[in-house]
């Protein structure tokens, strides 16, 4: 199977949620025009009814003073009765009445759950002039309006304006559209998620891969050694040189204990990570601890210096095994690190309830990018086969774990080219995850 690389996950995930969105944008665009041509129905259909209602009041106060020029609004067609002219229909003096009209037109909204604010546009084509009602507050433009024609000569126009029609139907539309948004909103989440996760897991499978090639390397110095230390007393026949013979126990035994303390190294920290894992709190000269780690890394790096700066701190509860492992860790990464300068310096003071230790070397540094990474399992920050540099990445991760189960915290400052520097802050007294 073909590896997909991270830049076309991320234009498939940017293309799914494109794809999402456009057709959420297409449902609302659709949803919105259906429920405006459901609104002009309703519209057409209230101004119709309130028309007719209207001149059938005053059919039944004027029919029979007006008997022979009023015809009953009932007897006529939806589009006899629109097309008749009102000054015909009823004579002069009991035309349309606006304030009535406006009234009816309010209940047949409201019957329709319509309660936006409306006017009524009368306007005579034929004079030219127009009339508006009611005619407080400001006109609203005749956009959004169902006209309807009053006369028989098509001169006469009335429409009904709704105001603010936009507003309303997205108000009955809220629902929809909050769906929708969520809709995209969890899809797009879950995607980006997916592609963090992908992400993720190729960084975590690099790192893998370059934990396994190092601790290959790793096994495979010891191996090699050992192999060429009975190879040679096979060959030379040391079993008859004494001298010769001790020689190569002694690198085969020094190999042997190599494998032994990697394979160890390996199962603590593998040991460290399960759930039932406990720290075995006691009192710990901290300063002890320090004195005794300086003191070894002199004995076997006599090339190095060590300027030390400690005061005093007396004892801190703490698990005195794990506490002086990862504090090792540090101080064989300044000893690793360190090329030309070869220079440690170590801090020891007090700082508010607890002490603060710094470990600074002169060495290659750590770039930005890089700090935010060191503490990861597997990270090295030069991944491959890095065999000048021994180690599995898994130092600081177990550093890290290992400060954070005793309540404190780990810091580094460093710069790529003038050293690195880490800040180790332990409480003196307080309840420790065990």
């Amino acid at each position: 199977m073909n590896k997909i690389r991270p830049n076309a996950i991320i234009i498939l995930v940017g293309i799914s949620v494109l794809i999402l969105i456009t057709i959420q944008t297409w449902r609302i665009i659709r949803s919105y025009r259906v429920y405006e041509e459901q609104i002009h129905k309703e519209l057409d259909v209230s101004l119709f009814n309130s028309l007719k209602k209207e001149s059938q009041i005053r059919y039944n106060k004027f029919h029979k003073k007006y008997s022979a020029n009023l015809p009953n609004p009932d007897e006529l067609s939806m589009s006899l009765f629109l097309n008749t002219a009102i000054s015909k229909m009823f004579p002069e003096g009991c035309h349309l009445d606006l304030e009535k009209l406006y009234d009816l037109c309010s209940e047949e909204l409201k019957k329709r759950k319509i309660r936006s604010k409306f006017q009524f546009e009368i306007e005579n084509l034929f004079r030219g002039n127009k009339t508006v009602f009611p005619k407080r507050g400001n006109y609203f433009p005749a956009a959004r309006s169902v006209q309807h024609k009053i006369g028989s000569s098509g001169y006469n126009t009335i429409a009904l304006t709704i105001s603010n029609i936009d507003s309303y139907i997205f108000s009955n539309l809220k629902w929809s559209l909050l769906t929708s948004l969520l809709l995209v909103l969890i899809n797009t989440a879950c995607l980006f998620y997916m592609l963090y996760i992908i992400i993720r897991q190729k960084k975590i499978s690099e790192m893998k891969n370059d934990f396994i090639s190092n601790m290959t390397h790793e096994f495979k110095t010891p191996i090699a050694t050992i192999s060429a230390a009975n190879q040679a007393m096979e060959t030379f026949k040391a079993m008859n040189q004494l001298d010769r013979l001790d020689k190569y126990i002694g690198i085969s035994k020094s190999q042997t204990n190599k494998l032994n303390n990697l394979v160890e190294e390996i199962l603590n920290i593998a040991k460290y990570e399960k759930p039932d894992f406990k720290l075995d709190i006691e009192d710990v000269n901290i300063n002890g601890m320090i004195s005794n780690l300086i003191q070894q890394y002199k004995f076997n790096n006599s090339d190095f210096h060590f300027n030390q700066n400690i005061i005093e701190v007396g004892t801190i509860k703490a698990d005195k095994f794990h506490l002086q492992n990862a504090i090792n860790n540090i101080f064989d990464n300044a000893i690793k690190y360190s090329e030309s300068v070869k220079i440690v310096e170590i801090n020891l003071q007090r700082e508010d309830n607890g002490i603060l230790l710094s470990i600074k070397d002169y060495g290659k540094g750590i770039s930005k990018d890089q700090q935010k990474y060191i503490f990861d399992r597997f990270y090295r920050a030069h991944t491959g086969d890095i065999h000048k540099v021994k180690g599995y990445g898994l130092g600081l991760s177990y550093v890290k774990d290992i400060i954070d189960r005793h309540k404190g915290n780990i810091k580094v400052k460093s710069q790529i080219g003038k050293g690195s520097e880490f800040f180790i802050y332990l409480p003196i007294e307080q309840e420790i995850q065990k």
